[in-house]
């Protein structure tokens, strides 16, 4: 019954997450070519390859961060996590810097011109872990119905987004799309933890 009712309202933001990550190429397809979202899932990759040193600090982080709330002491917490997202900028920043050399690795040829969609991606990546911060306090609260609604909202605003902008501007504009939607989703999260009760965490 607790796992339920905990998680009965993560699975609409899992799909809309989902949905989120992938409705961007389902979308190019349909409205532009196959080439065109080839292009932009290899860029898509590219950018996204700084997910694995995120993964790698947030499963270290998450049992540190709910041993520190359970004590609360909430000092420490505010500074490892400047320090944690300040690295994780510097690291975005780099991908955007050396998205031509990563791209020659990964592709060449018609592909590199998927390097102009690597900056807005890799920026959306790390907006994404900036949220995902604020989502483990939100789990550790118990506080999750309304995470459904900020995922699904986000979700839907995307597809609209991507409709209108990939019409007028080509497929690099859905990197662009996703970007202010995860933007959008780590200000509802900032909102809503502090909606909570949850605002001096970080």
């Amino acid at each position: 019954k607790y796992a339920f009712k905990f998680n009965i309202f993560l699975v609409p933001h899992f799909l809309a997450m989902n949905v989120l990550a992938s409705g961007d190429k389902v979308m190019i397809t349909s409205m532009v070519g196959k080439a065109q979202t080839a292009i932009y899932g290899v860029s898509y990759t590219a950018a996204s390859t700084i997910l694995i040193f995120w993964q790698a600090i947030e499963a270290s982080w998450t049992p540190w961060l709910y041993e520190h709330l359970k004590d609360n002491n909430k000092e420490p917490v505010k500074e490892r996590a400047n320090q944690i997202i300040t690295m994780f900028a510097v690291i975005s920043v780099l991908c955007m810097l050396f998205a031509p050399e990563i791209m020659t690795i990964l592709a060449s040829g018609i592909y590199m011109e998927g390097i102009y969609v690597v900056p807005s991606v890799t920026a959306g990546v790390y907006f994404m872990a900036v949220y995902a911060l604020y989502m483990r306090v939100e789990y550790y609260s118990k506080k999750t119905s309304a995470t459904m609604v900020g995922s699904v909202a986000v979700a839907v605003a995307n597809v609209v987004l991507n409709y209108i902008f990939i019409q007028l501007y080509g497929y690099r504009a859905a990197g662009y799309t996703t970007l202010v939607c995860y933007i959008f989703l780590y200000l509802f999260h900032f909102w809503y933890t502090r909606f909570i009760g949850m605002k001096n965490i970080y």
